[in-house]
């Protein structure tokens, strides 16, 4: 069994290819938040004892990323009602738990 980290594969070949898309998500995600500023890659409010100073981890801008792109997914089936604050606010927490 081949593998680096998380993926185990069983040739050579598709390790290489493993490789190569991690390292092109990652490049992804980093260009995502090339503009974002620190305190919107920094919502370290589920860890009190985590440094808030301390600069964004690659966890951090990957989180930020995939909640952003749950909330927007989520928001385009929302209906607009007066009544939409609560449901709003029920995927705003599936969205934490999901990220």
């Amino acid at each position: 069994i081949w593998g680096a980290g998380q993926q185990q594969v069983r040739n050579v070949w598709s390790s290489i290819a493993c490789w190569n898309l991690n390292g092109w998500l990652d490049t992804l995600v980093e260009l995502s938040s090339w503009e974002a500023c620190q305190t919107e890659l920094t919502d370290r409010g589920d860890r009190p004892r985590d440094n808030p100073d301390r600069r964004p981890s690659h966890a951090d801008r990957r989180r930020t990323f995939a909640r952003e792109m749950l909330q927007k997914r989520f928001r385009t089936f929302l209906p607009e009602t007066p009544d939409s604050s609560q449901l709003r606010s029920l995927v705003e927490s599936l969205v934490t738990l999901a990220t």
